[in-house]
């Protein structure tokens, strides 16, 4: 699930696949060719956290 935080929403871009029991909330950039799996919690309240293919 994808949350909004403090009147922040995370960013998505291209292709990215994103678990049904993930959460990803507030400063959190998505790139192209990112999985975020099963139970992960990305969150981006105290810094921008972003996460691209390598």
């Amino acid at each position: 699930m994808i949350y909004e935080l403090d009147g922040i929403k995370s960013k998505i871009s291209g292709e990215v696949f994103v678990a049904e029991s993930a959460d990803v909330m507030g400063n959190v950039e998505l790139n192209d060719g990112v999985n975020i799996w099963f139970g992960t919690v990305l969150r981006g309240d105290m810094k921008k956290n972003n996460y691209r293919k390598k």
